[in-house]
């Protein structure tokens, strides 16, 4: 998705891709309402602030994605027992912003139960 930076002008890019392959970054952003769209010039808008903020949750939620991945494999987890393990505790924090660090916690608690 091509974002224009407010401050500079500069057009730059944001991915998100699922393990599945599928790009969602227009669902991600538009359901957080991320952006705002410029009639104008018919282009999504943020701050520098906000892309760096979007750039990394997205390569935390990447990074998480694979992390999941390899322990399903490394230890023959189901997936979904991790995925509701993380559900439970969104349930209590629903901050996209404390996401990352909820993942790598229930992923922690996987490990140390299995080493």
């Amino acid at each position: 998705m091509k974002i224009r930076i407010i401050e500079t002008g500069e057009l730059k890019q944001l991915i998100a891709t699922g393990i599945n392959g599928v790009e969602w970054t227009y669902d991600l952003l538009g359901n957080n309402s991320a952006t705002t769209y410029n009639n104008e010039t018919e282009e999504h808008e943020m701050s520098q602030d906000d892309f760096n903020w979007w750039e990394e949750y997205i390569l935390n939620d990447e990074k998480d994605a694979e992390e999941i991945t390899g322990l399903v494999e490394e230890f023959g987890i189901d997936e979904s027992e991790i995925r509701n393990k993380i559900n439970e505790y969104n349930a209590f924090n629903n901050d996209l912003g404390d996401q990352h660090s909820i993942i790598q916690n229930v992923i922690g608690e996987f490990r140390k139960e299995r080493e």
